[in-house]
């Protein structure tokens, strides 16, 4: 497995930048300002918080068998999706590279 070195505020970040492309024309979008906030508190709707799952977890080399609907809940914070992220994925990229897909 890949070790991560991008770190929690960097992951934020993440998590923000693609919460914002998903949000398109939502003009409610909130920041997630800590690791302990759920996505939820974003407030994407259902199918844009499926499809921050989708970017995220092709960004990072997630394999589908291990994408499951507890794994994608809206309700789990961004530290249990970094965890997620860390403990299933393939590939890692650095901070840079990943601003430069996103």
């Amino acid at each position: 497995m890949p070790s991560c070195t991008i770190t929690d505020e960097e992951f934020i970040w993440i998590i923000n930048s693609i919460a914002k492309q998903e949000a398109g024309a939502l003009e409610n979008i909130l920041k997630i300002e800590s690791l302990d906030q759920p996505l939820s508190d974003a407030q994407l709707d259902s199918l844009s918080t499926l499809m921050f799952y989708v970017w995220l977890t092709e960004m990072f080399g997630v394999p589908d068998n291990e994408v499951t609907m507890k794994a994608v809940d809206p309700q789990s914070t961004g530290r249990q999706i970094f965890d997620f992220v860390k403990q299933y994925q393939t590939q890692c990229y650095t901070f840079e590279d990943v601003k430069k897909v996103l």
